[in-house]
């Protein structure tokens, strides 16, 4: 990621604070999550908490670069599924919005999840790759973008 998104907001020293203890409460909380605490085990959380930040605010406009390794690097070895990408994505969600982040930059920050979620799974993983799976009765189609103002992780519809 070299250069930032077009921002949705001015940069500013309170969307700066805003966003970094959003992203700390979301360090915690992925953490500590029953279906994904587990790959943060052994992780240093303070370094967490500041790429996510840096990784969060470049992307949104801000001038700081992002110390971080390159995504794709970060999380091949890890072999992710759909569905923990999609608990990772809401806990996001929940946590921007309950930090009074506003929607239009919550909206943005989600789609950038979105662009990454094929340089994130695994690429077995997918449900594409998967030819789709089954549940209970329900199809789950391959990911798509959505054009909804919250993109939706997945679709579902009753087998015909």
């Amino acid at each position: 990621m070299d250069q930032p998104m077009q921002p949705v907001a001015p940069w500013s020293p309170e969307l700066s604070e805003q966003l970094r203890l959003a992203m700390a409460d979301f360090v915690g909380q992925v953490r500590r999550d029953p279906m994904i605490g587990f790959l943060f085990a052994g992780v240093d959380e303070q370094r967490l908490c500041a790429l996510e930040f840096q990784f969060t605010a470049r992307m949104l406009g801000a001038d700081m670069p992002y110390q971080g390794r390159p995504v794709g690097a970060v999380h091949a070895r890890l072999q992710l599924m759909d569905g923990q990408f999609a608990r990772r994505r809401r806990l996001l969600h929940k946590t921007l919005q309950a930090h009074g982040i506003a929607d239009d930059t919550v909206v943005a920050i989600l789609k950038h999840t979105d662009r990454l979620r094929p340089m994130v799974l695994a690429p077995e993983a997918t449900c594409a790759a998967r030819g789709g799976s089954q549940l209970g009765g329900i199809v789950y189609e391959s990911w798509q973008p959505s054009s909804e103002p919250v993109p939706a992780v997945g679709q579902a519809k009753e087998k015909g």
